[in-house]
């Protein structure tokens, strides 16, 4: 699905009904606040929303938290998606305007624009404030009068997209690694642990996953195996003697305790790349069986 705003629009931010910029500031408790600028600057982040979306285009891919992804890739999350939460908080958050925003470029951590039309569509673009703020740690020199002079006023620079768009059904990422700065990823997946136990247990009552979710509270990589599964809805019509078998195979051990399969803490991560279809064996050569667990893995149809 493409962007859900009419990228003509953007081609002259003057026509907008707004365009607001604004700041993400470090500090105490993180907060957000608008920074007025002039008609130039509004295109200047107009354009950089068109470069975004032209480079997301409309064959994005839904997120997946357990994979791992290049420096830039085209996914997406929808909004009322918990691990969206961060984000759409800036797209969505009532935010004062802040003269004084840009006094520290080094409590800026991020910047974004917000993009209104007469009817009431929106976009938001999000970017890290890494390049933007680098130049005003630079020592910066201009001639006047055929003599070299230091640059001594605070400068900034545009990046030429954003890392992300927030439009009225989706977050559409380019940079997968600023998604998951910008929406302080691992706590939230962290913290959707329980939720995602309770979810995927439903689905396969015959294993208890109270040992997992006590693993995976204080594990990343296993809490983002656990949104994985529940997202891509990897848990769903299991058969029990089939997942033994692979199991078995791919020496992660599950004993059954009153009926139930469970799994030690030493072999949480390889049942959960089981489930997330990260392990599998194979056997080209009689008589030599392959095992192989997938760092990366796409359904083929």
């Amino acid at each position: 699905m493409a962007v859900n705003f009419p990228v003509d629009a953007l081609s002259d931010a003057s026509e907008l009904a707004s365009v607001e910029f604004g700041v993400g500031l470090e500090g105490g408790d993180e907060q957000f606040g608008l920074v007025p600028t002039d008609v130039r600057v509004k295109q200047d982040l107009a354009d950089m929303a068109a470069a975004t979306i032209g480079a997301v285009g409309g064959d994005e891919q839904p997120w997946d938290p357990a994979e791992k992804y290049g420096p830039t890739e085209p996914v997406w999350v929808a909004r009322d998606d918990p691990l969206a939460e961060g984000i759409v908080a800036i797209a969505d958050g009532q935010h004062d305007i802040v003269p004084t925003g840009l006094d520290d470029p080094q409590a800026v951590f991020c910047y974004f624009a917000r993009f209104r039309t007469a009817d009431g569509t929106e976009l938001t673009g999000v970017r890290r404030a890494m390049q933007f703020k680098s130049v005003a740690r630079a020592k910066l020199l201009r001639v006047i009068d055929d003599s070299v002079h230091r640059v001594e006023d605070r400068i900034f620079k545009l990046d030429g997209d954003f890392d992300l768009l927030v439009d009225t059904e989706r977050v559409h990422i380019w940079r997968p690694a600023a998604f998951e700065f910008l929406g302080n990823l691992q706590q939230t997946v962290l913290a959707a642990v329980p939720g995602n136990v309770a979810a995927i247990q439903a689905d396969v009552p015959f294993v208890d996953f109270g040992p997992v979710e006590a693993y995976a509270a204080s594990h990343p990589r296993a809490a983002r195996l656990l949104a994985a599964i529940r997202t891509q809805g990897n848990a769903t019509g299991i058969d029990r003697s089939k997942l033994v078998r692979l199991c078995r195979s791919s020496n992660v051990s599950v004993n059954s305790v009153r009926g139930r399969l469970t799994v030690g803490p030493g072999d949480v991560l390889g049942f959960l790349e089981i489930l997330d279809r990260r392990r599998y064996d194979l056997e080209l050569v009689v008589g030599t069986p392959e095992r192989y667990r997938a760092a990366s893995r796409a359904r083929l149809h």
